[in-house]
């Protein structure tokens, strides 16, 4: 503990390299030399841990406990556009797209939020061999699907259509799309030719 407590004295006086010694050593976290790490290192280390000493495992609980607060908050100082939503990185609204628009002047764009992007994604010759593999009644709800950005379901898209059942053709062609567009990217990846049959 005496090194938590060392921690815990630098921490309020401001002596980052004993934080960061105490970090990486006691608590076994690395990449601590950044400015976040060390800003939380230094709060956990400043926590409320202290009436823990007295438990019977505090040596094993104690480094346990600060390491995971030091953790929490380090993922809590990181800026928005590093956090993770469902997997996915969020984005800043100025990241370009195409054409010299971000993301941002897509999503003011209230009457067509895809814009040009969409129109040049088509063009593209993968997506248009995609396209082609689907029956022309799949291929128009793709496409209504795509370009309508008042379309908000396949479902939707099949229903617009005229799709005798929506529910079961749009998501008919939404798999056969994810399987296409999936056969492609392998295809793509190992160069060999590609073909639609099977999807």
């Amino acid at each position: 503990m005496t090194g938590l407590l060392e921690g815990q004295h630098a921490a309020v006086h401001g002596h980052h390299e004993v934080v960061e010694d105490v970090a990486r050593h006691t608590l076994g976290i690395r990449g601590v030399n950044s400015s976040e790490w060390r800003e939380a290192a230094s709060m956990a280390l400043m926590g409320d841990w202290v009436p823990m000493l007295h438990d019977d495992d505090a040596g094993l609980l104690i480094p346990q406990h600060v390491k995971r607060e030091a953790e929490r908050t380090h993922t809590q100082l990181q800026p928005l556009w590093e956090h993770k939503v469902q997997g996915h990185r969020v984005a800043l609204l100025d990241a370009p797209t195409t054409d010299g628009l971000t993301l941002g002047d897509l999503a003011a764009d209230t009457v067509r939020p895809y814009g040009s992007c969409t129109d040049q994604t088509i063009n593209d010759p993968r997506v248009r061999e995609v396209l082609a593999a689907l029956d022309p009644d799949e291929r128009d709800i793709a496409l209504l699907y795509v370009r309508d950005s008042s379309v908000r379901s396949w479902t939707e898209a099949a229903r617009r259509s005229g799709a005798a059942n929506p529910k079961q053709f749009g998501e008919r062609v939404r798999r056969r799309l994810l399987r296409l567009g999936d056969r492609q990217r392998k295809h793509g990846a190992s160069g060999k030719p590609r073909s639609a049959e099977g999807a």
